[in-house]
């Protein structure tokens, strides 16, 4: 493994942001590890600053700094406890891993791994709980693969009189192109009822339920069309843990781009 080559002035600056080196030879242990070798980064620009990983769990963003190589998820850096600025890796190679080994952390039930870093995630705290909304009986005889077709699915929604629309086949598109960027599994969600799955998220809860078709909510906020506000309706289970998924870092004007985001009336 590459070892640092820093000034003393530089050590004077950056000396809390660096990892340890029990920790890189740690992580440069996994990153040598046949599965995480085989992962293809990508390059942001054509002077390969950055190197980026679409994954389920978030974008992944590795980058030099002067004090050596940091990393990101959806924009929250990877940073120590004992400071605020983002943790400095020996090696680009280092850092990478020490992305993946902290990737998963605040996703399901699984604890983060526990080494002194974290996530510094700028936003208010997420609920830990939510009260599902009884809008429609779920029928029982319906099973969790069951697809109506976007036609039909669109007429039992004016049937119900429900405020939604089915998702269009642009926004399906998106969204199946979205699940074939990412490299690795998605995460496993847990089955609350017939008809409802849950995922606990850095961002809150996201929750998926059966609707006529599939409705996504974070926080108990329904995922809406931009235009018109009208509740996005899947037809099929995988498109709406996928939406819910790649929605779940919207915050402010950063979101994920494809005409529909979080229902901004709760903030009224």
């Amino acid at each position: 493994m590459a070892q640092r080559k820093l000034t003393r002035i530089t050590m004077q600056f950056v000396k809390d942001q660096l990892v340890d080196e029990r920790l890189n030879y740690k992580f440069d242990a996994v990153a040598q590890r046949q599965e995480i070798a085989a992962i293809r980064w990508q390059h942001k620009n054509y002077a390969g600053k950055y190197t980026r990983l679409h994954t389920p769990y978030g974008k992944l963003e590795v980058c030099h700094d002067w004090g050596g190589w940091m990393v990101r998820r959806d924009g929250a850096p990877l940073v120590h406890t004992r400071s605020p600025r983002p943790v400095n890796f020996a090696s680009q190679r280092v850092a990478k891993a020490g992305g993946l080994v902290h990737l998963m952390d605040g996703f399901g039930d699984a604890p983060p791994y526990k080494d002194g870093l974290w996530w510094d995630i700028k936003r208010p705290t997420a609920e830990h709980s939510v009260q599902i909304p009884d809008d429609f009986a779920v029928d029982p005889s319906l099973s969790d693969d069951h697809e109506c077709g976007r036609q039909r699915l669109d007429q039992l929604l004016k049937e119900s009189a429900a405020t939604a629309s089915a998702a269009d086949e642009n926004l399906v598109l998106d969204l199946e192109a979205v699940a074939r960027s990412w490299q690795l599994p998605p995460p496993t969600w847990t089955k609350r009822a017939h008809g409802c799955f849950e995922l606990n998220t850095p961002y809150g809860i996201l929750v998926v339920r059966r609707l006529v078709g599939w409705t996504v909510e974070l926080n108990g906020r329904p995922l809406v069309w931009a235009v018109g506000s009208e509740k996005v309706i899947f037809d099929k289970l995988e498109h709406a843990k996928t939406s819910g998924l790649a929605h779940a870092p919207d915050y402010g004007d950063i979101r994920f781009v494809d005409g529909t985001w979080w229902d901004k009336r709760a903030d009224n």
